[in-house]
């Protein structure tokens, strides 16, 4: 099972890449700021192939979607998130 971005997730990471301030994508996306933030997270955890959720407070390893990684090319994004 691989971990994909979502909808969200892929949408705010591609405007972070852009350019684009939280606050900016916020208001383009019309959701919160705070929302934002989680969306990015989540994206950048996909992305570093781990999961926010914990067995113990180990990070669990995710395998990552190869779409994922052509896309949003992971130095580039990493490096924004």
């Amino acid at each position: 099972m691989s971990a994909k971005l979502t909808d969200q997730q892929r949408r705010c990471a591609e405007m972070r890449l852009a350019g684009l301030q939280q606050w900016e994508i916020a208001q383009r996306m019309g959701i919160s700021q705070q929302m934002v933030s989680r969306h990015l997270r989540g994206a950048k955890s996909k992305l570093l192939g781990i999961n926010e959720r914990t067995h113990h407070g180990v990070p669990q390893e995710v395998p990552m979607d190869p779409a994922d990684m052509d896309r949003l090319q992971r130095e580039e994004l990493l490096g924004v998130l």
